[in-house]
């Protein structure tokens, strides 16, 4: 690969790495917005709405990570 091409792979690792700080913020409120949630409403379907959101993130940003990890072996 030639060094274009590098650099435009480490361009993208940067905007991925960008996306993922994001993800993490957005994951880090939902749970803030979850524990302030009264029992009774965490234990509801808006509660448990919210607990897979957090799940799915966590499994965003995972993937990112794995996916920057493989960009960078180029």
């Amino acid at each position: 690969m030639n060094k274009i091409r590098r650099k435009r792979i480490q361009e993208a690792i940067s905007k991925l790495e960008e996306a993922k700080q994001i993800l993490e913020e957005v994951q880090v409120e939902e749970q803030d917005a979850f524990d302030n949630l009264p029992g009774s409403l965490q234990d509801s379907g808006k509660g448990e709405q919210m607990c897979d959101n957090i799940s799915f993130l966590d499994d965003v940003v995972s993937d990112l990570d794995d996916q920057m990890g493989q960009l960078e072996e180029l």
